[in-house]
């Protein structure tokens, strides 16, 4: 069903709405909308003592808007809450959000020292059992 959901939503937008003001309104929603998960929920991560990185870890991984911005968007439209030429921005401020946070959180965990830009946890590095000969080595099947 998920599917025919995006779908439906993707034919409700008309690109010919988008006049420059709409489209300047789109450009500040997406960033309003990217610097409010980051710094909110940074914030609270910070109030619960977490580290500055990890903070800004936190806020990154919150950006992505996802279906619930659509499903809320469609019912407004469909309410008559909402212009159509106000659902464009929306959809894309949330494809926008979905596809820019796995990017952004690759840059946000990568390691300083770390040149092949893999994401590297301490955890993932070496992880032993109480059988000190079973190690777990990254890339290979451990299983």
């Amino acid at each position: 069903m998920s599917p025919i959901f995006f779908a439906s939503i993707g034919l409700k937008v008309t690109l010919t709405n988008m006049t420059p003001t709409i489209i300047i309104f789109a450009v500040v929603l997406l960033v309003v909308a990217i610097l409010s998960k980051v710094i909110g929920c940074g914030l609270g991560a910070k109030i619960c003592r977490y580290t500055n990185k990890e903070a800004l870890q936190i806020g990154v991984g919150m950006i992505s808007r996802g279906e619930v911005a659509l499903i809320v968007a469609d019912k407004g439209l469909n309410m008559g809450l909402m212009s159509s030429g106000l659902f464009g921005p929306i959809v894309i401020m949330v494809v926008i959000t979905t596809v820019v946070t796995p990017i952004l959180l690759k840059f946000v965990f990568k390691d300083k020292n770390d040149t092949s830009g893999e994401i590297k946890s301490k955890e993932a590095a070496e992880v032993t059992t109480s059988d000190d000969s079973l190690e777990y080595v990254p890339g290979q099947d451990n299983v």
